[in-house]
């Protein structure tokens, strides 16, 4: 009621001067968002350091063998991890993201990466799909080339989760970087 009498009382049209009033609140209740184990963190970032589960948690766990070429990248929330590499100004981009469940179909992501390179959907992304394994684990692959940039794409189901590895960048740089991002892929192991 007092709050309400001194608002009125500042709404005085005779007074022409913008009042400002501290008012304190309740506190809030301090309780943390829910951490989503199943979402991967990115372990250079603070933030996400601090919300990270422990290391026996249930965090994925998958490891590979990075290119000497091939420098981390910058922290992102969406990505597991990242990579970079590049050449005489030019880069390239490597990521790598996983999702629990199977991540979308086949065709909806590959007509998804080629929206990204400037490319139309196809109605069967199929004849596209080359297999690839590391040791038993199989991997679907696909090359795309636009006008301005090309992506490797990599997609892996492990135990319940849908793993993403994309390479994108200038067309030439991405096909130097081909043999490494396949030799890359065949490192994987869970």
């Amino acid at each position: 009621m007092a709050l309400a009498a001194a608002l009125f009382s500042a709404c005085d049209r005779d007074d022409q001067q913008i009042k400002v009033y501290r008012v304190s609140k309740a506190p809030l209740e301090s309780t943390p968002p829910p951490l989503d184990a199943t979402m991967p963190t990115n372990a250079s970032s603070p933030a996400a350091d601090a919300m990270a589960p422990p290391p026996s948690s249930d965090k994925p766990q998958i490891q590979w063998d990075v290119p000497a070429e091939w420098s981390s990248a910058p922290a992102s929330a969406m990505r597991y991890a990242s990579f970079a590499a590049e050449k005489n100004g030019e880069k390239v981009d490597i990521s790598v993201v996983t999702f629990p469940g199977d991540g979308g179909s086949d065709a909806d992501n590959v007509n998804r990466w080629r929206q990204q390179i400037g490319l139309g959907p196809l109605a069967s992304v199929d004849p596209i799909i080359v297999p690839v394994h590391a040791g038993d684990l199989h991997i679907s692959t696909v090359d795309m080339a636009g006008a301005s940039a090309r992506v490797l794409a990599a997609w892996t189901r492990h135990d319940g989760r849908s793993w993403f590895f994309k390479l994108t960048g200038p067309s030439a740089l991405v096909e130097e970087q081909k043999p490494k991002f396949a030799a890359f892929l065949q490192s994987i192991r869970f």
